[in-house]
């Protein structure tokens, strides 16, 4: 037998037995399954907790979502690791804006769960729709919930225009609240400390810089005139 085949046999020998080798230690680790909402995952390998399984597979939780078994609970793989999602809700209020996790499933359960505690004459909006009271039970959790007096207004600065939800009462702090920079020289209607109405139109007239001089030096400022 030539040197060059023997070569060639033992390369392919090798080869087989690598090959036959993963497929024992492919055989000899477990298979476990995720099912991450209506995702399902297979992973395979050898665990100590439900955790681990769920870091070999990708799966990240957040302390809302239900992990089933737990993850402390020791890996089994015949059982399968269930996640089941909490779904997110962005409040605003007079307070603020923040965004909660829950696995409610209605508005009235998510606000006690969240520590909230309407009476029955406080302003509850779901997605923009007013909710009775009465009604907070039975109303589907929303992905928006806004507590307080809210009202609509538009605001038209230049050629841009937005419309805006605000609990804020004051011409000024919509105007801020929506991010919109007010100079001296602008012209504000209705004025900044007009008190906030349903479906309000606030216009703003920019003024634009200039520089004149004076006794020989120049300053530079904002007018909105348009004659000298």
């Amino acid at each position: 037998m030539s040197k060059l085949r023997t070569q060639i046999i033992i390369v392919a020998s090798l080869g087989l037995f690598s090959l036959l080798a993963a497929g024992f230690l492919a055989a000899s680790q477990d298979a476990y399954t995720v099912y991450d909402g209506d995702s399902a995952l297979t992973v395979r390998g050898n665990y100590d907790t439900v955790a681990d399984v769920l870091a070999a597979a990708g799966v990240s939780v957040r302390p809302e979502d239900v992990v089933v078994p737990p993850l402390a609970s020791p890996a089994d793989r015949n059982t399968a690791v269930r996640v089941s999602r909490a779904h997110s809700v962005l409040v605003r209020s007079e307070e603020g804006t923040a965004t909660y996790w829950t696995q409610q499933a209605t508005l009235g359960a998510f606000l006690v769960e969240a520590g909230f505690s309407p009476q029955p004459a406080t302003q509850i909006f779901a997605d923009g729709q007013l909710v009775p009271f009465a009604s907070l039970d039975e109303t589907l959790l929303p992905e928006v919930v806004e507590i307080g007096r809210f009202v609509t207004v538009t605001i038209q600065d230049g050629g841009r225009q937005q419309t805006v939800r605000t609990a804020v009462q004051l011409v000024g702090q919509a105007l801020a609240e929506a991010g919109i920079p007010i100079y001296a020289a602008d012209r504000v209607s209705p004025p900044m400390g007009a008190w906030l109405e349903d479906g309000m139109v606030i216009t703003v007239q920019r003024s634009f810089p200039v520089t004149i001089l004076v006794d020989g030096r120049y300053i530079e400022t904002r007018t909105a005139q348009t004659n000298a």
